[in-house]
């Protein structure tokens, strides 16, 4: 009886020390005697992994069996026509991903599923047009739809013809002359037409500094009208690191709140900002060793805390039993729910595979995740 005593008594010991805050927990859910109870959403030992469901074959997001490589997607749900609307990159011309600096244009696409499929494709920025990423706000005229994305539609010349077998290289250094820049397009429709604002959204820092260029920006509106912002810093080494940035409005200006060192010690990309239901804060990243990355905090400022579990990889299972490790899987994009904040959808950007460090075939996946508690 004595040592049946002895191991619940340890038991009950080890999972109480399981956790000792919210931290622990990922702030993905909350710290009680019993351990970390995780938000729906998330799960895992300290709530730090998304809890994902197999990707659904024929309704996985874009180009699920490529005739063209699309990169990423983001999602708003439109009480216009009551429809899921896919802002994403696609590599014109055929062309695999390894032609993105060139041939890359935004589209627009809709599902009356979050998951998809998304059909009746358009363009909406022709190339050069990379990383579209689109939110919905308010200000004093009502709703208003933000795409964010870099390159502004104006290097069609530059687009190469992968069925001719022209030169990449003389293309790529065409484009990448002047660099990335960072553009927004506004519309009071989801449908457009579409506006640029033509303002400087966020400067880059001083030569030296850790975010002497900014790209890959991520905004998270809140209700007031402020507009919350993740973003990626390069210095001039192009070393990779995440900022955070804030304005009182859409149409900025746009402050950093983390000039002088980036809010990890970690690089990565890609950044997707979001406030949870308890006010934490939280982004997922592409982090370059592990693909998924996750960082937390209680204030936008800071202090951030990198979490040592990967939310996610590029292994994914299907809804036909077959699971795949993929090459690679960037962009992440969550789409949360209006009521609860919880996450509903995971979208990332999954190349198939790399030839001779050369990137392929690549498509946009919408993976469901699990809503339960």
């Amino acid at each position: 009886m004595l040592r049946i005593i002895s191991i619940l008594f340890c038991l009950l010991w080890a999972s109480s020390s399981a956790c000792s805050s919210d931290e622990d927990c990922n702030l993905n859910g909350v710290c009680l005697s019993a351990g970390c109870v995780c938000d729906a959403g998330w799960t895992g030992s300290s709530c730090g992994l998304l809890d994902v469901l197999p990707l659904e074959v024929g309704a996985s997001g874009m180009n699920e069996v490529p005739s063209s490589s699309s990169w990423g997607g983001s999602v708003v749900f439109s009480e216009e026509d009551h429809l899921f609307h896919m802002f994403f990159s696609e590599i014109l011309e055929h062309c695999p991903m390894a032609d993105w600096q060139t041939n890359s244009a935004c589209f627009h696409a809709v599902g009356s599923s979050a998951v998809g499929p998304f059909v009746n494709k358009t363009m909406v920025i022709g190339a050069w047009c990379h990383n579209a990423i689109i939110r919905q706000t308010q200000d004093a005229h009502g709703v208003l739809y933000m795409l964010w994305h870099i390159g502004d539609g104006t290097q069609a010349g530059n687009v190469r013809n992968c069925t001719q077998g022209e030169d990449s290289a003389k293309h790529l250094r065409a484009t990448l002359e002047g660099g990335y820049s960072n553009y927004l397009s506004y519309s009071r429709s989801v449908w457009g037409p579409w506006t640029a604002w033509n303002q400087t959204l966020l400067p880059g820092g001083c030569s030296s500094c850790w975010d002497m260029s900014v790209v890959n920006m991520a905004p998270f509106p809140l209700s007031n009208g402020t507009v919350l912002l993740g973003y990626r810093g390069t210095d001039s080494k192009h070393t990779e690191k995440l900022g955070v940035a804030i304005a009182a409005n859409w149409s900025g200006p746009y402050r950093s709140l983390s000039p002088n060192a980036p809010i990890i010690n970690a690089s990565g990309e890609d950044p997707y900002l979001w406030v949870d239901r308890r006010g934490n804060f939280h982004i997922l990243f592409h982090a370059f060793a592990t693909m998924g990355g996750h960082a937390f905090s209680r204030a936008l400022a800071g202090s951030w805390t990198l979490s040592d579990t990967v939310p996610y990889n590029c292994t994914i299972s299907w809804s036909n039993g077959t699971t795949i490790t993929y090459a690679e899987r960037e962009r992440p994009e969550l789409l949360l729910d209006a009521v609860t904040g919880s996450p509903l959808v995971l979208y990332t950007a999954v190349l198939f595979e790399t030839r001779n460090k050369t990137w392929g075939s690549s498509f946009t996946s919408a993976q469901g995740i699990k809503t339960r508690r």
